[in-house]
């Protein structure tokens, strides 16, 4: 599995296909607002993680996910598995 860097170009297709809409701008829009201000739940906050974990080998803080911060807030550098960073 392909570890991701930080400022993984991969992360807001991610977040866009969790929240079901296009990619283009969601960087932005996300600079500033959080996951549920973008229209996320906490089952879509469910989803996320699994995602996250699966195409990008980043964990990610439920918790500050569903939180006021935007969501590259609630990534993690690893998935805190053994051998997962």
């Amino acid at each position: 599995m392909q570890r991701s860097s930080p400022a993984d170009p991969a992360w807001p297709e991610v977040v866009a296909e969790v929240l079901g809409g296009p990619a283009d701008g969601l960087s932005e829009r996300a600079a500033a607002a959080s996951f549920v201000q973008l229209g996320g739940t906490s089952l879509g906050a469910a989803e996320l993680v699994g995602l996250a974990e699966r195409r990008l080998g980043r964990g990610v803080d439920v918790a500050a996910l569903l939180g006021p911060r935007p969501p590259a807030a609630a990534r993690r550098r690893g998935t805190g598995r053994p051998g997962g960073g």
